[in-house]
């Protein structure tokens, strides 16, 4: 039988919906979201059926199906977000696909192994406080998505396990998203017990066929999974979803970068519309635009403002730094060893990598800089090297100042391994550990997770990959050793990101005990994102910083796009900017800012110009960006400016 396929292409880049016809010389007609291979421009591509045509009249010029690949349809719902991400997103057909389907996908995989389990205890009643089972009853009577607005410690991670455990019992999948899931020890342990026969885990850390196999599994799978994993799991093909949850919403790790420039957030209110499934957004900090929503009526709010069996939220102490000449001052060192001697443990919070900022001339003022990105180089001690943090570029110290060539250079600033050192002589009797992007492959992670909880380490000092995700019992003090690193960020997001970073480092102490202590370090002590956070008043800083997004025109009160064009010649990038500038119809529903050259002037190899477009209607982005010539590229919807 002879059939006319309209076949989405992977191959195909340009950014529109456009189908491709086919021939498809089969005995049986394939079902829509098969998986094929065919000829396009001269290549073997993957390509999916999305419409059937079984009309015995053709042309003569149809290419041929090469062949299909033997594996079940995409579910149809996955087609349909594909539709919606391309024009969303103004995203191309081929990104959108290479972001669903796994690679390698046209070879044969092993089926995937799992945890043996002799109980299935998905069915166990689990013990929940009242507070917990009111937010359970809310959730599952709303027809709205919910936000799980509950301070650290309320056990939000129970209540994620209940809503699970009653999708399950409808036989219907879910998906929990999380950050990033070496930084959610804890979460994964507890599902593991409760849903072994059930889970499947995916991350960065896992190689493509380990991915692969766990997609082709919820692909060919009939009985209802529990999908733990970064936002890349939201593309998992599950067969009858009924839940999705998003922990810790408000975290930046959920946008993509790359194309297409997905939010989670917003992806999964689709992808819940599509499947009819419960959405759950849960944190302690939810993200401005969220909250808003539930402001607006559009979002079902569900309070936990207790944590489990009423133990009080940290104090914190704000701690002026001015004419200060040391990070590790006395307050801070003195209160550690209150903490220690009453054989608790403490976590050291620096948002600062290296063991030294930067290597700077004391002759001329200039940093050693990366060539590649025009950033100062952090030294690191433990490898003598210069490092960029955004590129990789590393190379030894140099002797002379490469600007004037003076002898005249000095390392200024510290990172968490320069602490590091400092800690391991002021308290050379207890156990140190670090943990931050310089030492976080898995194994490393959940060893020093396991010495944490074990209590043999006594000291963890760390980058943001410290603020959230640790529930350790022992963890009575926390010190905040620099709060003003994001405040420094010219950006509209930079004071509630700070917000909710100190609020979840300050969150994990005394998770068990009212006797739990915080320090927050800083220049800027009256800035209203370290005042409120000290007082864990997020409402007092929603209703502050509500008036200043009204004021200068920021989400959630406008859409923004971001376009970026780079070049290795500044003068031509620049130029190239300034024309679409001009080109672009300004008025009372579209504002242009800009172009300026970029927060980060040079990476790879190229110099960066970017335009910020603000405008009531979010269609008028879309169509700006359907509009736009090669090279450009735009961030719809973007979570910073910089």
């Amino acid at each position: 039988m002879t059939n006319i396929l309209s076949l989405s292409v992977i191959a195909y880049a340009k950014n529109d919906t456009k189908l491709f016809d086919y021939v498809a010389d089969v005995d049986s007609i394939p079902e829509l979201g098969s998986i094929c291979e065919v000829n396009f421009n001269n290549r073997t591509s993957l390509a999916i059926v999305r419409k059937i045509s079984t009309s015995t009249s053709f042309s003569d010029k149809l290419k041929p199906i090469e062949r299909f690949i033997d594996l079940e349809p995409v579910p149809n719902y996955l087609l349909q977000l594909s539709d919606w991400l391309i024009e969303y997103y103004s995203a191309t057909c081929r990104s959108v696909w290479q972001t669903i389907l796994p690679s390698g996908i046209k070879q044969k995989s092993r089926p995937l192994k799992r945890a043996d389990s002799k109980t299935n205890r998905a069915e166990e009643v689990m013990s929940l406080s009242v507070q917990q089972q009111k937010a359970v009853e809310s959730i599952l009577a709303s027809s709205q998505p919910s936000l799980l607005f509950g301070v650290t410690g309320s056990g939000k991670t129970e209540v994620y396990i209940n809503l699970i455990a009653d999708a399950l019992k409808n036989n219907r999948s879910t998906i929990l998203l999380v950050p990033e899931i070496i930084m959610t020890p804890q979460m994964i342990e507890q599902l593991s017990k409760r849903f072994s026969k059930n889970l499947i885990i995916t991350h960065s850390k896992l190689t493509a066929a380990q991915r692969k196999r766990a997609w082709l599994d919820c692909l060919s799978s009939d009985s209802p999974r529990v999908i733990i994993g970064p936002r890349s799991a939201l593309f998992m093909p599950l067969r009858d979803l009924g839940l999705i949850i998003i922990d810790e919403e408000h975290e930046q790790s959920y946008k993509q970068e790359q194309s297409p420039r997905y939010h989670a957030n917003y992806v999964a209110a689709e992808l819940a519309k599509l499947t009819d499934s419960k959405l759950v957004l849960g944190s302690a900090t939810p993200s401005l635009q969220s909250f808003w929503l539930t402001q607006q009526g559009r979002i079902n709010l569900v309070r936990m403002p207790e944590r489990v069996d009423k133990v009080d939220l940290p104090a914190v102490t704000i701690e002026d730094l001015s004419n200060k000449h040391e990070i590790l001052n006395y307050n801070l060192i003195t209160t550690m060893k209150r903490h220690l001697r009453n054989g608790k443990q403490v976590i050291l919070f620096l948002n600062r990598r290296g063991s030294a900022l930067a290597l700077l001339c004391q002759s001329c003022g200039h940093s050693v800089h990366c060539p590649n990105c025009e950033t100062s180089l952090t030294f690191h001690a433990d490898s003598a090297r210069l490092r960029c943090h955004y590129c990789g570029f590393a190379q030894l110290p140099p002797a002379l100042c490469p600007h004037c060539e003076k002898d005249d250079l000095q390392y200024i600033g510290t990172g968490t391994k320069g602490i590091e050192e400092k800690i391991m002589k002021l308290f050379h009797d207890y156990t140190i550990e670090r943990l931050d992007r310089d030492n976080s492959d898995l194994d490393h992670i959940e060893a020093v997770y396991s010495s944490m909880k074990s209590g043999e380490t006594n000291i963890l000092i760390g980058t943001q990959m410290v603020a959230r995700g640790l529930d350790i019992d022992g963890v009575e003090f926390v010190g905040v050793l620099l709060a003003d690193g994001m405040l420094n960020i010219p950006d509209f997001s930079a004071s509630e990101r700070t917000f909710q970073l100190l609020t979840q480092v300050a969150g994990r102490a005394g998770r068990k005990s009212s006797n739990g202590e915080a320090i927050i370090q800083t220049y800027l002590p009256s800035h209203p994102a370290i005042v409120d956070a000290s007082h864990h008043n997020y409402e007092a800083f929603y209703k502050k910083e509500l008036v200043i997004r009204e004021k200068y025109g920021y989400p959630p009160f406008c859409y923004l796009a971001k376009l970026s064009y780079g070049h290795k010649i500044s003068s031509i990038a620049q130029k190239t900017a300034d024309e679409l500038s001009r080109q672009i119809v300004r008025g009372p529903n579209v504002t242009v800012l800009g172009p300026v050259q970029n927060f980060i002037p040079r990476s790879g190899g190229k110099y960066w110009f970017q335009i910020i477009l603000k405008a009531k209607n979010r269609s008028q982005l879309v169509k700006i960006a359907h509009d736009l010539k090669p090279g450009w590229t735009i961030d719809l919807d973007p979570i910073n400016l910089i």
